[in-house]
């Protein structure tokens, strides 16, 4: 919460779940914890970041997962 209330500091942030509107290069509509700061009082995802190998390797797994499950419920008719 702390982080939501403050601002962030240039060189910080932190995750925060919210609906992709097709930042890095997340499906339009899914939900994905994306890097955030708060700037005057708001809480914006941050763009731009470059990510290591591994990093990489662990953001395309968690998108292939959200996207099955993405997948799964829509076929269970619940959205």
């Amino acid at each position: 919460v702390q982080a939501l209330v403050n601002e962030t500091a240039a060189d910080n942030y932190y995750s925060m779940c919210r609906v992709s509107n097709g930042e890095y290069a997340v499906d339009k509509g899914l939900i994905f914890s994306f890097p955030s700061q708060t700037k005057n009082g708001k809480s914006i995802i941050v763009d731009g970041l470059e990510f290591n190998d591994f990093a990489k390797e662990k953001f395309k797994a968690t998108l292939d997962e959200l996207r099955h499950e993405h997948d799964m419920v829509k076929e269970l008719k619940l959205i």
